[in-house]
C-alpha cells in the first residue's frame, strides 16, 4: 500500500507533537513528574508501512465505557472516568489513570493446599487529547517496580483493554494479524492502516512492546484524520 504520511508529518498535521522526548530524553524521567508523562514514541513508528485498510485497535474499553479513538470527546471521558487534565510543555494535553492488570490465571492441578494469590500488578493508562478535543491516542504501560502510579480509575471502570489486547497477555495468544513492521532488538511491533475518503485520510497505528516472555508491556494506539496533500 502506498505510504501517504511519515509519522512526524502525521502528528504535526494533526496538531500533536512528535515526541515528549523534546522535553525529556531519559525514559526514566517520565516518572519524575507529579503525574507520570506518557510514553515516548518508539523508533519503529518513524517510517510507517501502511499494510492495513482498517485499524487493528481503534477502541479502548474501561469496564462498560468505550473510548473510540478520534471520536470520543474529552468532556465525555472526564464526565465518566473523572480525572484532571495534564499538560506537557509541548502543549500536548492528556489524562492519566492507573488500574490493576488483569492477568490470566495460571493452569494448576488441584491440590489440597492452595498456593497464595500472585502479587497484584498495575498499569498506567494515558489518554492523549487531539486538536479537536477528542481522544486521539491511548497508551498503556505495565508500571515498573517502584514507579509512580497515576490516580486510580473508579472500580467499575478499571478493567481496561483494546478489544482482545491488554497488558500482561502473551502476544502469541491473540488472534490479531501479523504486524506491518517489527523491531526484534527492542521488542516492538507495529500495525499501520490508512483509508482515504475525499479530502481526508483516516490513519490508524498500533504498537505493542513485549517482555522476554512475550507478554505485552506497552501499548500505543493512535487514530487520526488528516487532510490529504
Amino acid at each position: 500500500m502506498r505510504k501517504l504520511f511519515g509519522f512526524a508529518t502525521l502528528l504535526i498535521a494533526s496538531g500533536l507533537v512528535l515526541a515528549q522526548g523534546a522535553e525529556q530524553t531519559d525514559e526514566s524521567q517520565r516518572y519524575e513528574r507529579p503525574i507520570p508523562a506518557p510514553l515516548y514514541y518508539p523508533e519503529i513508528l518513524g517510517e510507517p508501512d501502511y499494510t492495513f485498510l482498517e485499524p487493528v485497535a481503534p477502541k479502548a474499553t474501561f469496564g462498560e465505557f468505550e473510548v473510540e479513538l478520534g471520536k470520543t470527546k474529552l468532556s465525555d471521558v472526564v464526565k465518566t472516568l473523572g480525572g484532571d487534565l495534564q499538560h506537557l510543555k509541548s502543549r500536548t494535553d492528556f489524562l492519566c489513570y492507573s488500574a490493576p492488570v488483569q492477568l490470566p490465571l495460571p493452569a494448576t492441578k488441584k491440590r489440597k493446599k492452595q498456593n497464595p494469590p500472585p502479587e497484584e500488578v498495575f498499569q498506567n493508562i494515558w489518554l492523549i487529547v487531539g486538536e479537536r478535543g477528542q481522544i486521539s491516542q491511548v497508551m498503556m504501560e505495565r508500571i515498573p517496580d517502584g514507579a509512580k502510579m497515576c490516580p486510580a480509575l473508579p472500580e467499575q471502570y478499571n478493567t481496561v483493554s483494546m478489544g482482545e489486547i491488554r497488558i500482561g497477555l502473551k502476544l502469541d495468544s491473540l488472534s490479531i494479524p501479523a504486524p506491518s513492521k517489527k523491531d526484534d532488538v527492542n521488542l516492538w511491533k507495529a500495525w499501520f492502516s490508512q483509508t482515504a475518503s475525499g479530502k481526508h485520510t483516516d490513519v490508524g497505528i498500533l504498537s505493542l512492546r513485549t517482555d522476554a516472555n512475550n507478554q505485552i508491556d506497552n501499548i500505543i494506539s493512535i487514530n487520526l484524520t488528516v487532510k490529504n496533500r
